[in-house]
C-alpha cells in the first residue's frame, strides 16, 4: 500500500514538472522544437513559429530541411545524422532559414539528442535564436572594413598602425613609397627607428599624451631608407581594442611644401614690414592718404631715389598724380616739383607710367636710356620699375620707382612692388566703394526717411491670403462685390501691416510719431480713401504689381488732403505681397491751384468779353466822333471850297477878292482845328509822346493830361529820367498807369493823386496813390473788377507783379513792379488791345 502511494505521489510530481516545463517552453522568447529520427518536427513553441513564419500544424507536416536554405541543408543534415547515430550528443550551427513569406533569415541553432535508457535515439531538442540583425551588422562591418582597406591601399596619404610601445603593426603602400621601405620591413620596425625629431623618451611621452587625449595633430620628420628625412603632417586617432589601445596615424608628405614655405619665409622676412604697412594704409578710406602711405613704405623698403603713384580718371583719358616722393623737399619747392611731374605725364601711354597704366603690364628697365618710352624727369636716373594698379582685370593706374643705379631692381623687387600695388589698388577701391556706399546710404536715407515724398512700407500678405480665399467662392465681379459688402474692404484694410513710414508721411498726417500715426489710421480714411483702397484690392486680384491713382485722406486733426498714390509691389514679393511700397504725394496745393486756375480762366473769359465790349464801345465812340466832328467839318469845308470856286470862276456877281481871302483864312483855321482833333484821337489810340520822349516823360505827360481832364491835383515824381524797356513793355506799363488813373477818376472820389517811379532792383516800382474813399477787400476779390484784372494780367505778361492796397477813407495805392530785363511776347489779344486803346 505504501509503495503504491509513493508511486502516485511521484507520478503527480512528474506531471507537475511536465506541466511547468511545458509552460516554460510555451512562454520562452527563443524558438524550441523537437524533431524525430526522420527529421520531422514533433513539437514547436510559439517563438519558433514566429521566427520561421509557419503555423505549428504546418511544421508538424514538414522536416527541418524543408525550411532550411539550400546552401545550408548539407551541413545541417550531416550534423543531424551524426547525432542520430550517436557519434555526437549535440551541435551548434549558424544557418539560414526560408520563412513562409520567402524572407531569408539567419538563426543560431543549438541541438541536443534525447535518448532512452538503452541509449537509443528518441528525438532532439532544438533551440533557435534569430540572429539576422547581427549577421547584417557583421556584413556591413565587413563591407566597411573592405572599403577602408581599399582606401588605405589607394590613398596618397600614408597610414601607420602601431601599438602603444611604438611597434608598427600595419602600413599602407603610400607610406612605403614615402620612406622607401617594403611593408614587410616596416612591420618589423618601431616608430623610434623612423622618428627624426624626437628621442625615445619624447616619443613615449607623446604616445601617452595621444592615448590620454584620444588623438593629436602635429608636424614631424621621418627617416627614409636612403637616409633622407621627409617632413610629415601627422593626424593621430586612438583605436580602443580588446587587447588595448592602438595608435592609427595618417601622414602626408609635406617636404616640398615645407621647402617652399622656407623659401617663402625668407621672402616674407623682407616683406613683413611691407605687409604691416599695407595693412595700415588699407585701413585708410581716403585715396590720397593711401598714396602717401604707399610712398612712405617704399622709402623704407626699396633702394630708390624717387617714386610716384598715378591714377586713371573715370573716363580713362587722363592720368592724375596721386602721390609722389618728397625727396627731402618741402613747401614751395615740393609744390614746384609736383607741378613739374604732373606736366610731364598727363595721358595714358605717355612715359613708362602712362604705358603701364594703358597696357596693364609691369615694366622693369635696367637702363632707362635704352627705352624710347622713358621721359627724363631727372638726369641722374638710370633704372626704373613700374607695375600696374589693378582691381580684378581692370587697370586703375600705376606705381613707379626710379634709381640712379643701373639694374637696381630685381625680380623679387618687382614681386614686392606688385604685392604692394595690389594692396594699394584694393585700398583705393575700398575708399571709392566706401564713398559710394556712404553716398548710397545717404541717398536711401534721403529717399525714404528724409524724402519730401511721404513713403510707406506695408505688408499685404494677410490681405493676399484673405482675397485668395474669396476667389475660391467664384465671385465674378469683385468691384460690385466690394460695393455691396463694404465691411469686406474694411476687413482687408485691418489686415494690412505697416512696416515703416517716413518723416514726410508722419508730417503729412500731422502725427507726432510713427506709433501715433499707425494708431490713428482708422480716422484718416475718407470715402475716397476706401475707394482707392478698393482699387488696390482689385489690382491684387488681377495680379498687378503697380497702381497709380488719386485719393483723399484726413490728417489726424481732421483736415482733408488730396494725394496722388503710387502702389508698387517690391520685386521678389510678387507671390505673397510681403513688401509693398506706397508713395502718397500731397497734391492739395495742386488741386487748389487747379481750382484757382479754373477761376482765373473764368475771369479771363469775362475779361476778354469785357475787352471785346470795350473795343466795340471805343469803335462806336471813334465812329461818332469822326462822324459828328470830322464829318461835319469836312462837309463845311467842301461847301466853303465850292463857294470860293464859284467866286473865282466869276459865277457870282458880287465877287470880291478880299472876301475870298477871308473865307480861305477861315477854312485854314477849320483845317487846323480838324488836324488837332485827329491828333487827339491818334494820341488816345497810341500816344506819340511814348515813342518820342520815352516811358518816363510819357507818364509825366499822361499825368498832366489827366489833371487837365479831371481837375484833380496830380503830382509826378521819378528817381530816373529814362527806363529802358522793349516797345511792347513800354506801352503795357503806360496802359497800366492809364488804367489806374482811370479807376481813380471813376471810383476813388479823390482830390489828390501821386504817381511815383523809383528804382527797386532788379527793376522799377511804379505807384499810383490817391486820397479817395479807399478800395475795400470785397472789391479786390470781385470777379468782375475788369480794370484791376487787366492791370494784373498786363503786369504778369511783363514778368512783374501788382500790389493793390487800400483803407476806407484813406485812399488806394496801386504799385507795379516791373523787372528791368525781361522778354515780353504779347498775345494776339494783347496786340489788339494795344492797337485800339484801353
Amino acid at each position: 500500500m505504501r509503495d503504491i502511494t509513493e508511486r502516485e505521489a511521484m507520478q503527480q510530481a512528474l506531471r507537475r514538472s511536465e506541466q511547468e516545463l511545458r509552460l516554460i517552453v510555451e512562454a520562452s522568447p527563443v524558438g524550441i522544437a523537437s524533431v524525430n529520427a526522420r527529421a520531422r518536427f514533433i513539437r514547436v513553441n510559439p517563438a519558433f513559429c514566429e521566427i520561421v513564419g509557419y503555423a505549428p500544424e504546418a511544421l508538424q507536416q514538414m522536416t527541418f530541411e524543408d525550411i532550411t536554405h539550400p546552401e545550408d541543408v548539407e551541413i545541417n543534415r550531416h550534423c543531424f545524422e551524426e547525432l542520430v547515430r550517436g557519434e555526437r550528443q549535440d551541435y551548434v550551427l549558424e544557418k539560414r532559414y526560408i520563412r513562409n513569406d520567402g524572407e531569408i533569415i539567419w538563426g543560431q541553432l543549438s541541438v541536443v539528442a534525447v535518448r532512452d535508457e538503452a541509449g537509443n535515439f528518441v528525438q532532439t531538442v532544438s533551440v533557435l535564436q534569430d540572429i539576422t540583425a547581427r549577421k547584417k551588422a557583421e556584413e556591413a562591418l565587413q563591407a566597411e572594413m573592405e572599403r577602408n582597406r581599399l582606401i588605405l591601399k589607394t590613398t596618397l596619404d600614408g597610414y601607420i598602425l602601431a601599438d602603444t610601445t611604438g611597434k608598427i603593426l600595419e602600413v599602407n603602400p603610400a607610406y612605403c613609397r614615402m620612406t622607401g621601405y617594403t611593408e614587410a620591413e616596416l612591420q618589423g620596425m618601431t616608430i623610434h627607428q623612423l622618428e627624426a625629431m624626437l628621442d625615445d623618451r619624447q616619443i613615449a611621452e607623446r604616445i601617452r599624451e595621444m592615448v590620454s587625449e584620444g588623438g593629436a595633430r602635429f608636424h614631424t620628420r621621418h627617416r627614409c631608407k636612403d637616409g633622407r628625412a621627409i617632413d610629415l603632417d601627422v593626424s593621430i586617432s586612438i583605436m580602443n581594442t580588446d587587447t588595448g589601445p592602438l595608435v592609427a596615424g595618417f601622414v602626408r608628405d609635406i617636404t616640398e611644401q615645407r621647402q617652399a614655405e622656407e623659401q617663402q619665409r625668407k621672402y616674407l622676412a623682407n616683406l613683413l614690414a611691407l605687409y604691416e604697412a599695407s595693412v595700415a594704409f588699407s585701413l585708410h578710406l581716403d585715396a590720397h592718404k593711401v598714396g602717401e602711405k604707399v610712398v612712405e613704405t617704399l622709402e623704407h623698403l626699396l633702394h630708390w631715389k624717387r617714386g610716384s603713384i598715378w591714377l586713371l580718371d573715370e573716363e580713362q583719358t587722363r592720368l592724375e598724380l596721386l602721390a609722389h616722393s618728397s625727396m627731402g623737399l618741402k613747401g614751395e619747392a615740393l609744390e614746384e616739383e609736383l607741378k613739374r611731374v604732373r606736366n610731364m605725364v598727363s595721358a595714358p601711354g605717355e612715359g613708362i607710367s602712362g604705358w603701364v597704366a594703358l597696357h596693364g603690364e609691369p615694366v622693369r628697365l635696367g637702363d632707362v636710356t635704352r627705352d624710347s618710352r622713358y621721359i627724363c624727369a631727372d638726369p641722374e636716373i638710370r633704372s626704373e620699375l613700374c607695375v600696374p594698379l589693378k582691381i580684378g582685370g581692370r587697370t586703375i593706374g600705376s606705381i613707379n620707382v626710379e634709381s640712379e643705379k643701373l639694374h637696381a631692381f630685381t625680380e623679387d623687387d618687382e614681386r614686392l612692388l606688385s604685392i604692394l600695388a595690389n594692396q594699394a589698388a584694393v585700398a583705393i577701391e575700398n575708399a571709392r566703394l566706401y564713398a559710394s556706399i556712404l553716398s548710397s546710404e545717404r541717398r536711401y536715407h534721403i529717399l525714404f526717411q528724409e524724402s519730401p515724398i511721404p513713403l510707406w512700407e506695408e505688408d499685404f500678405s494677410e490681405v493676399k491670403r484673405y482675397l485668395d480665399r474669396l476667389k475660391k467662392r467664384r465671385i465674378k465681379d469683385f468691384r460690385r462685390y466690394f460695393e455691396r459688402h463694404p465691411q469686406i474692404v474694411e476687413e482687408c484694410a485691418r489686415r494690412v501691416k505697416i512696416l515703416e513710414v517716413n518723416r514726410a508721411a508722419i508730417e503729412l498726417h500731422e502725427a507726432d510719431s510713427k506709433d501715433a500715426l499707425i494708431a490713428g489710421l482708422p480716422g484718416i480714411f475718407t470715402p475716397a480713401s476706401y475707394q482707392a483702397f478698393k482699387e488696390e484690392l482689385i489690382a491684387i486680384i488681377e495680379g498687378r504689381t503697380r497702381l497709380s491713382l488719386e485719393a483723399s485722406i484726413k490728417t489726424l486733426s481732421g483736415e482733408e488732403r488730396f494725394i496722388h498714390l503710387d502702389w508698387v509691389v517690391v520685386p521678389g514679393s510678387e507671390e505673397d505681397l510681403a513688401r509693398v511700397f506706397v508713395a502718397t504725394i500731397d497734391i492739395t496745393e495742386r488741386k487748389q491751384a487747379m481750382r484757382k486756375m479754373e477761376e482765373t480762366q473764368e475771369q479771363l473769359r469775362s475779361l476778354t468779353h469785357h475787352l471785346q465790349h470795350v473795343r466795340e464801345e471805343e469803335r462806336s465812340a471813334i465812329a461818332r466822333e469822326i462822324h459828328d466832328e470830322l464829318g461835319q467839318v469836312l462837309t463845311a469845308m467842301k461847301i466853303d471850297l465850292s463857294l470860293i470856286e464859284q467866286e473865282i470862276q466869276g459865277e457870282r456877281a458880287d465877287f470880291q477878292p478880299a472876301s475870298v481871302l477871308e473865307e480861305i483864312r477861315a477854312l485854314k483855321q477849320l483845317i487846323d482845328s480838324t488836324i488837332r482833333r485827329v491828333r487827339r484821337i491818334i494820341t488816345e489810340l497810341r500816344p506819340e509822346v511814348l515813342e518820342d520822349l520815352g516811358l518816363v516823360e510819357a507818364l509825366r505827360w499822361q499825368v498832366k493830361e489827366f489833371q487837365k481832364r479831371t481837375g484833380l491835383r496830380c503830382r509826378f515824381h521819378s528817381q530816373v529820367s529814362r527806363i529802358e524797356l522793349p516797345p511792347h513793355s513800354r506801352i503795357a506799363v503806360f496802359r497800366i498807369v492809364q488804367e489806374a488813373l482811370t479807376n481813380v477818376a471813376r471810383h476813388a472820389r479823390a482830390r489828390r493823386v501821386r504817381v511815383n517811379i523809383r528804382v527797386k532792383p532788379p527793376g522799377y516800382a511804379i505807384s499810383v496813390q490817391d486820397d479817395g474813399k479807399g478800395i475795400s477787400s470785397e472789391a479786390l476779390t470781385k470777379k468782375n473788377t475788369f480794370g484791376l484784372l487787366g492791370i494784373r494780367e498786363r503786369a504778369a505778361l511783363l514778368g512783374g507783379r501788382v500790389n493793390i492796397s487800400g483803407e476806407p477813407g484813406k485812399g488806394t495805392r496801386v504799385e507795379i513792379f516791373i523787372p528791368q530785363t525781361q522778354e515780353f511776347i504779347p498775345t494776339e489779344e494783347q496786340l489788339l488791345v494795344e492797337k485800339e486803346g484801353p
